[in-house]
């Protein structure tokens, strides 16, 4: 969709952007963490976290680029790997700090089986579009998106991994609630 009028870049960017979208996950955690350290008094540990971080991308960057079979797709796997780094040590000293006991399966294992349902179905109906159906890759790549995000919702629902305190914060979240209550998909 991005590179229709530059398809010879393809070979180069669709696996850099396949790498980065694994990465993406880890870059939306990343913030919320840093934030919380800093609401808890602990600003030193954002920063110390990314120099650690930074220098295990920069050596990353030189191992894996100087290698000719990865070359510049190693780019996105140092950036991968540096930002899990800074999660890993900022949510380690969040949680020794502030003696909060969180509950692994709620916050990471239903949102990520919801988010491979997601990505499944979006590919799944992106081939059926594209392939089988033969629409063009807009409407292929719009309808799959949106098929994906449907799904999403779906299985966050059946794994019941929206809290009711979450939903009551939405816009007439009371009234919304109550209708899911109703059909005990609440966790």
């Amino acid at each position: 969709l991005l590179y229709s009028s530059q398809p010879d870049i393809l070979p180069i960017a669709t696996p850099m952007m396949i790498t980065y979208g694994f990465a993406m996950f880890i870059l939306a955690v990343s913030a919320p963490i840093t934030n919380m350290l800093q609401a808890v008094g602990r600003t030193d540990m954002p920063l110390k976290s990314i120099i650690i971080g930074s220098v295990v991308k920069i050596a990353l960057n030189f191992f894996l680029i100087a290698q000719p079979s990865i070359n510049i797709h190693g780019a996105p796997v140092s950036t991968t790997v540096c930002y899990t780094i800074i999660v890993l040590i900022n949510l380690t000293t969040l949680l020794r700090y502030t003696h909060v006991r969180v509950n692994f399966v709620s916050v990471f294992v239903k949102p990520l089986i919801a988010a491979a349902a997601c990505g499944a179905g979006a590919y799944a109906a992106y081939w059926v579009l594209s392939g089988k159906m033969q629409l063009g890759n807009t409407v292929s790549t719009a309808v799959s998106i949106c098929a994906g995000g449907f799904l999403y919702v779906v299985v966050l629902l059946i794994v019941k991994g929206i809290a009711k305190d979450d939903v009551i914060m939405l816009p007439k979240g009371k009234k919304i609630a109550k209708i899911l209550e109703k059909f005990r998909v609440l966790g």
